[in-house]
Formats: structure tokens, sequence, C-alpha cells
């Protein structure tokens, strides 16, 4: 709508500012240059480019469009925006890429550091590597934080546990590794799928929360995982009465069935 000249005040703003504007715009990830900036009619707003491009100054840019863009309804729009965005993304890396290409993909994504500075991350075999990002720092924290977020949202919800599914099969040691750093923090990423799935009945989430939940259990050696499950997230699975209803209370019983065929050796 930037570039829609009908949109725009003719007696203001001239063809050339626009086609000057549509080159700057194409010429890097800036949306605006600073060149373009200094001499614009649109508004007196500045443009550091010493200070990463961002925008300061009383322009009706900043009076009218950055107002709006701080409203709640703005906030939960632009959320919703972004997670259809990365629903669609992923669904094209599943689609498209060749594995070792979706592989990369994948690495690249759960190396992607949350705000903060940059950990070493521990392994399972208790190894400290300076190349990955450390689970404690994990971009699994921000799911979690937005299905706490999302109740009543279904869309949202089943994109993110759609893209879950996806990396839980392709990193589940990482995963593990998250679990196991986040045992003690009752609002970690595998707390929060278990509280969703005792939260709802609807199937077209448990479908994938079971999936979820199966693929980080489903192992036999990683014994520091299985003791951090039954030591800390076992007894929120289990924490259910018959007031949950049939539909959850099936789902924890195939839950179980599965934990006892799975890790029936270390009991």
């Amino acid at each position: 709508n930037l570039l829609d000249k009908s949109l725009a005040p003719s007696s203001h703003i001239k063809s050339s500012d626009y086609n000057k504007m549509h080159r700057d715009m194409n010429s890097g990830p800036k949306i605006i240059s600073t060149a373009y900036a200094s001499s614009s009619p649109l508004s007196n707003t500045n443009i550091n480019s010493g200070n990463g491009g961002k925008i300061s100054g009383g322009g009706p840019f900043v009076q009218s469009v950055a107002q709006l863009d701080k409203s709640v309804r703005g906030a939960i729009e632009r959320r919703s925006v972004a997670i259809m965005f990365l629903r669609e993304l992923f669904g094209i890396v599943r689609g498209t890429l060749q594995p070792t290409a979706r592989d990369d993909f994948l690495d690249t994504f759960l190396q992607t550091p949350l705000p903060g500075r940059r950990e070493p991350s521990s392994t399972l075999s208790g190894e400290h590597t300076s190349e990955q990002i450390s689970p404690n720092n994990s971009i699994l924290t921000i799911f979690a934080v937005l299905l706490q977020h999302l109740q009543g949202h279904h869309i949202e919800i089943t994109s993110l546990l759609d893209i879950l599914v996806g990396i839980f099969y392709h990193d589940a040691p990482y995963v593990r590794l998250y679990a196991i750093q986040h045992a003690s923090d009752k609002d970690s990423l595998v707390y929060v799928l278990i509280k969703l799935l005792l939260a709802t009945t609807d199937t077209a989430i448990h479908t994938p929360l079971l999936e979820i939940l199966r693929t980080i259990l489903d192992t036999t050696d990683d014994h520091i995982f299985i003791q951090s499950w039954y030591d800390h997230y076992f007894s929120h699975l289990v924490d259910v009465s018959e007031n949950f209803g049939s539909i959850v209370l099936g789902q924890v019983c195939d839950l179980l069935a599965f934990c006892i065929s799975a890790h029936c050796h270390v009991c």
C-alpha cells in the first residue's frame, strides 16, 4: 500500500519520490533508506543509520501508524499473521526441500537464540560446544509462551502444534535436553503441553499433542530424561479425576500405556 500512488495525496508526494522510495526498498533490508528519508516530503521523521535504521522524531508516520501499531488489537493481529506465516513456511519446507536442506533449515531454526547472550550448549554426554544455542536460551521457550496465551484461538494453537511435531521429530534429543534443563520451570514447554492436553477435549489439538509427547517419550537410552520425566512431569500428567471427562481421561490412559510399553525395562 505504501507504493500505491492512489492512496497518497498527490499535492504532497511527487511521482519521483515514489520511484526513489521503490528503488530504496528494493536495494536492501531497510524499509526506507537514509538518503530518501533526508529529502522525503512524507514527514520530518528521522532515520538514524547509526542506530540500526531506527525511526525517531515526530512525523506523521510516528504520530499515526506507530501509535496504531502499539494497540492490543494490532499486537494480536500481528501475532496471528506471524503464526500463519510460520505454518506456511514449515509446510513449504516439509513439502519441497530435500532432506539435507530440510534438516539444515530446522537446525538453523532451533539454533535461533532468544534476545540475550549466546551460551554453550550441554549435550547429553556432558560435553559443551560453542556452535549451538543452549536449550536454556531456546526458541522453544517462545512456543511455550504463545501456547499459554492462545486460549480459544484454535487455528493458531493447531498451527503451532503442527510446527512442533516437525521440530520434535527432527531433533528429539535436543527437546529432551530442554525438558531436563527446564524441569523446575512450570511454564516451560513440556509442562504447557501437558496442561493443554488436560484442558481441552478438541481432538484436533489432542492428536498432534499425543504425537509430540510420544516422540520425546520414545527413548530407551536417555536415562537422564526418563528419570526427569517421572520425577517432575509424570505427576502432572496423572493429576486428573473423573471430572475431566472421558475424552481427556482416554488420552491420558493412552499416554500411560505408551510409557509402560516404552519404559518398562527402566521401571
